[in-house]
């Protein structure tokens, strides 16, 4: 193993204040700025306005962090904004707050969703209209900047400050680059035709001048992210100290990861076969083990079956998939048994799976809260904690202590060539101390390919 210098750079050393993009669904800057005319609670209307924007932001990031696919934007739990924690950015007072909220509720842009359990659990906030949602991006002007830069050093305060897990990963990620990226910036700003296809296709449509700064619509997610990963205006967030971790590397499309470099260099990637199903034999042992029973033998062939790596070859061959319809055929399985309310109408899916694995199925139910529960969710939160305290904290955490990069995510590990064999054992060392042994696939995921045809080919697939 050969040690890595920790890069010792921090976090707001690199950030580039001056030129944060804001990103907002589409076609409702105009909406912000009526209602920052119309709130007296501030003098000059663009302190109003910054602050529907940043709201409005946090919502829209977290939903595109959360969801690399688009078509699944309906789905979005929401995320929890606390109303003392915004005041704090804001610098406003507790009723201002509220009003911006109101404000943005009132006027269908969001929607309240979930719960408040004082000193426990926030509401929870979400956009309206996420049916053929796209987003635009929002530049300020320069005499704008000092205002947004006070709201965004606050909000990097609150939220990084007191994580130093979070902290020692970013602070790897500022090394991160993307391969070709600043050649293909410099060659795009030559094409002025609107038409042209790299500016419909790659950019977006150009900019708009508004009141507050610069408006770029139908912004090109992907794009985005491995911009702000260049630049290092890097995006990471984890909801609390069990949930996943949320990066600029999470939302990005698969085919996008061929483009990462760390401090110039290629990154392979570790992937566990049926990680997903393999993780929820872990709530499933558990769930027997607190009622006292034995671990069931279809429980005992269901972690064999995930563990050799086989575990959906007996559905997809039942239901007559193709190899190549993998992906879609995991994401339809996960829907239907894994995320899904407990109902007495089953789906094919689900009674092929409680034939082959009944306790199984059982254990999975029961979790939900049985038929018809509204707490159905816990089993798919539980099931990313368990990753999250697994991938993140155990083994990505544990490498980077020790001066590895290394970047999960979610289920799979980056890294470099050159520390393959260390992680790798990290890796199973992890998973060993809960008495499972999976399968690693491992994959140089990058290489020396054009970002025109990587970006293409995203589009084409999409």
């Amino acid at each position: 193993m050969r040690t890595h210098v920790v890069p010792n750079q921090s976090i707001k050393d690199k950030h580039n204040y001056n030129q944060f993009t804001y990103i907002i669904p589409a076609n409702i800057l105009k909406t912000l700025e009526k209602l920052a005319e119309e709130n007296k609670d501030f003098k000059n209307p663009e302190r109003a306005f910054l602050k529907y924007l940043y709201v409005l932001n946090m919502i829209s990031r977290d939903l595109i962090n959360s969801h690399k696919d688009c078509s699944d934007y309906q789905s979005y739990r929401g995320i929890a904004l606390n109303m003392q924690t915004l005041t704090k950015i804001f610098g406003t007072k507790n009723n201002v707050t509220t009003k911006i909220i109101k404000d943005l509720i009132s006027n269908n842009l969001i929607s309240r969703v979930d719960v408040y359990i004082p000193g426990c659990q926030s509401f929870k906030y979400k956009l309206c209209d996420t049916e053929n949602l796209t987003f635009d991006s929002f530049t300020l002007y320069p005499k704008f900047d000092k205002i947004s830069t006070k709201i965004i050093e606050k909000h990097n305060d609150i939220y990084y400050n007191d994580d130093t897990d979070l902290i020692l990963y970013k602070s790897y990620m500022l090394k991160l680059s993307i391969y070709g990226l600043n050649d293909f910036i410099k060659d795009s700003c030559f094409v002025l035709d609107d038409s042209s296809p790299i500016i419909s296709l790659m950019m977006g449509e150009l900019n708009d001048e508004t009141k507050y700064g610069y408006l770029s619509k139908n912004l090109n997610l992907v794009l985005n992210s491995l911009i702000e990963i260049h630049n290092s205006r890097l995006h990471i967030s984890r909801k609390d100290p069990l949930s996943r971790v949320h990066t600029s590397l999470t939302n990005l499309k698969r085919e996008a990861r061929s483009l990462i470099r760390y401090d110039g260099k290629r990154l392979i990637e570790f992937d566990i076969r049926n990680s997903q199903p393999l993780l929820a034999s872990i709530l499933i042992v558990n769930y027997w083990k607190d009622k006292s029973y034995d671990v069931p033998e279809d429980v005992k062939k269901y972690i064999k079956d995930c563990e050799s790596g086989v575990f959906y070859d007996y559905f997809m061959e039942k239901e007559g998939t193709k190899e190549s319809e993998r992906s879609q055929f995991k994401k339809r399985f996960f829907g239907k048994l894994f995320f899904s309310k407990v109902s007495k109408r089953k789906s094919k899916l689900t009674k092929w799976f409680e034939e082959k694995y009944p306790n199984c199925y059982k254990a999975i139910c029961d979790i939900k809260g049985g038929v018809g529960s509204d707490s159905y969710k816990q089993f798919a939160v539980k099931l990313q904690r368990q990753e999250a305290q697994l991938i993140f904290d155990d083994v990505n955490m544990s490498l980077l202590k020790k001066g590895i990069p290394a970047f999960n995510i979610y289920d799979s590990i980056l890294c470099l060539e050159e520390d393959a064999d260390y992680v790798k054992e990290c890796i199973l060392k992890a998973f060993r101390r809960i008495n499972l042994t999976p399968t690693l696939n491992i994959k140089n995921c990058t290489e020396d390919k054009p970002i025109e045809a990587v970006l293409r080919s995203i589009s084409t697939n999409n």
